[in-house]
């Protein structure tokens, strides 16, 4: 999601992804994307912002991202030891 933080950052109202000025923006980034023959990409922390961005019009969707994967990883496995500590 770096791209939406820098833009919604750019127009002064940061990390307001739902303010009607940057669906706005986003609209017509995808809009001109279509003119033009090319694929709309977007980051998608999440897998229901992910679907809402293929709804939207995106055709290219990055999922997550490697620190949020590296940190996925790192909570599961410490509740996995913890568990196995607190079993003993």
């Amino acid at each position: 999601m770096p791209q939406q933080f820098e833009l919604t950052n750019s127009m002064g109202i940061p990390a307001q992804f739902d303010h009607p000025r940057y669906l706005d923006a986003v609209t017509r980034v995808v809009a001109a994307c279509q003119t033009h023959g090319k694929a709309a990409g977007i980051m998608a922390g999440t897998v229901s912002d992910a679907k809402a961005a293929l709804a939207h019009g995106f055709r290219t969707v990055a999922y997550s991202g490697d620190l949020w994967l590296y940190q996925q990883a790192l909570r599961e496995g410490l509740a996995q030891i913890r568990a196995h500590a607190s079993e003993k």
